[in-house]
């Protein structure tokens, strides 16, 4: 596992996240797609260490990550998120 992550640099990833979402300009799905995985893998990296976070920031990785996962299943993926 500590092999796998020093192979994927974080600066090394995120440019290459950029550059396909120059190539897939014309579809808004896939910009959208690259976006939220890059939001969600940004949030990994910098929340990793940290007991704690705001409330805020989790809500929007839930929703980055549900973006992804609707993207992957379509219609076969239901959720319902209900925060008081």
């Amino acid at each position: 596992f500590e092999a796998l992550k020093s192979q994927l640099d974080p600066p090394f990833l995120f440019n290459n996240l950029n550059t396909l979402v120059d190539l897939v300009d014309g579809n808004p799905q896939a910009v959208a797609f690259v976006e939220n995985l890059s939001l969600v893998y940004r949030y990994i990296l910098q929340n990793r260490d940290k007991t704690l976070v705001p409330l805020a920031d989790e809500l929007h990785l839930i929703n980055a990550y549900l973006f992804l996962l609707h993207q992957r299943f379509g219609n076969a993926l239901q959720t319902n998120l209900i925060i008081d």
